[in-house]
């Protein structure tokens, strides 16, 4: 074969592939609604990264931690915050003066209340966005 018919092989043969994986990931998105990228990935929004920068300490006293914890309402932000069971271990719940569950303890600021998304970006100077 010569070089030039090469050539042009190869460049369909790339243009095929792509199409290809075009129309596959097109498809993805148009039956299950999310998409093949990764710039959706990992990426967190301001106010998480903001969060991840605070120091965030959320103190309960459960026997039954993981029931406790989806009672919390800021739970889709617990990822961000350091918990420490009381049940398991007081230390640092006496160190504290930590009394009443649950109790947060954001950047040396004491709520002795569970508390909302909005609490939680008041009393951190997070922005939600």
């Amino acid at each position: 074969m010569e070089p030039r018919n090469r050539v042009l092989a190869t460049a369909g043969a790339i243009v095929l592939l792509v199409a290809f994986f075009y129309f596959v990931t097109s498809t993805i998105t148009k039956t299950t609604g999310y998409f093949v990228s990764d710039d959706t990935i990992n990426k967190l929004t301001d106010f998480e990264a903001c969060l991840n920068e605070q120091d965030i300490n959320l103190y309960i006293n459960s026997a039954d931690s993981d029931k406790t914890l989806r009672e919390i309402d800021a739970v889709e932000y617990l990822d961000y915050a350091k918990i420490m069971n009381c049940y398991d271990d007081n230390k640092d719940c006496v160190a504290n003066r930590v009394m009443t569950f649950p109790t947060w303890i954001i950047n040396n600021k004491k709520v002795e209340k569970d508390i909302s998304v909005f609490e939680l970006s008041d009393n951190s100077g997070c922005r939600i966005n």
